[in-house]
């Protein structure tokens, strides 16, 4: 069995946090249906050619008006673990982190189309 984590700190409650790895988990390749289980948020993923399936999640600890975010890849089966595992850690963060800021972009952007109707907001890619 091979793992690999990675954290990122983000300025968000607890239950957004949870939130949004759970629809980031949900929307995977491979994933089945997340569970959620005291501040773990995680999964099982199918098997692929390079694997026989991995758990994938996220912990999330709250902290003064921020979050630390810890996400987790472990393959159940594999020897050798061939970088599958950090790429999905690293996909989990980057999505986390990308929305965080197209959601900060927009609330800068709303605040400005008060003053403005014209602007336009930012959309997540898919």
């Amino acid at each position: 069995m091979s793992d690999f984590w990675g954290q990122v700190e983000l300025a968000m409650s607890p239950d957004e946090a949870i939130h949004r790895l759970y629809g980031i988990l949900g929307t995977m390749p491979r994933a089945k249906q997340p569970r959620v289980e005291q501040g773990w948020v995680w999964t099982k993923m199918g098997w692929s050619a390079a694997s026989r399936g991995e758990t994938r999640g996220g912990f999330v600890e709250p902290g003064p008006g921020r979050c630390l975010i810890t996400v987790r890849s472990i393959s159940n089966f594999a020897l050798i673990d061939w970088g599958v595992n950090r790429r999905n850690v690293e996909a989990v963060l980057n999505r986390l982190s990308q929305q965080y800021e197209i959601d900060r972009l927009n609330a800068a952007l709303a605040a400005e189309r008060g003053a403005n109707p014209a602007v336009a907001s930012v959309t997540r890619p898919r």
